[in-house]
């Protein structure tokens, strides 16, 4: 696979429940990544709080579309519906973070953090389950 010319290094997930092999990526990849952390944690801890006050349906079930979140897009305040299968998700990306091997940890947290991460493995969501395209409050 390439990118911009350069051939795309290994910056992966091998298996969302085991080993994490991160390097460093071509730098035209970054600013994308930068670009996805500025905006998404923002929309993913707005997102959070709505749900956790959200009436959920039976078993939990959350509505597909909630009202709106605000959050910066391209240095503008946005907004837009929420959608809380977008945190279940997040919730699988920071499942994985929290099992990463101690000897890759560091490292992982580094480059997260160099992306404009910092606040991502901080986010409070609740736990959620998937059914079928829809989020409900896993018990």
């Amino acid at each position: 696979m390439r990118l911009s010319g350069r051939p795309v290094q290994a910056c992966h997930v091998t298996n969302p429940y085991h080993a994490v092999s991160v390097k460093a990526g071509p730098e035209t990849v970054l600013p994308m990544l930068d670009s996805v952390f500025r905006e998404m944690v923002p929309f993913l801890a707005a997102a959070a709080e709505q749900v956790r006050s959200l009436r959920r349906g039976p078993a939990g079930h959350l509505p597909r579309f909630a009202g709106p979140v605000q959050f910066p897009l391209v240095r503008e305040a946005f907004s837009r519906q929420c959608v809380p299968c977008t945190l279940w998700m997040a919730l699988r990306v920071l499942d994985v973070l929290a099992v990463v091997p101690p000897s890759q940890a560091d490292p992982v947290r580094h480059r997260v953090k160099a992306m404009g991460g910092d606040a991502f493995p901080h986010l409070q969501i609740p736990r959620l389950n998937r059914v079928g395209v829809r989020a409900a409050v896993a018990e």
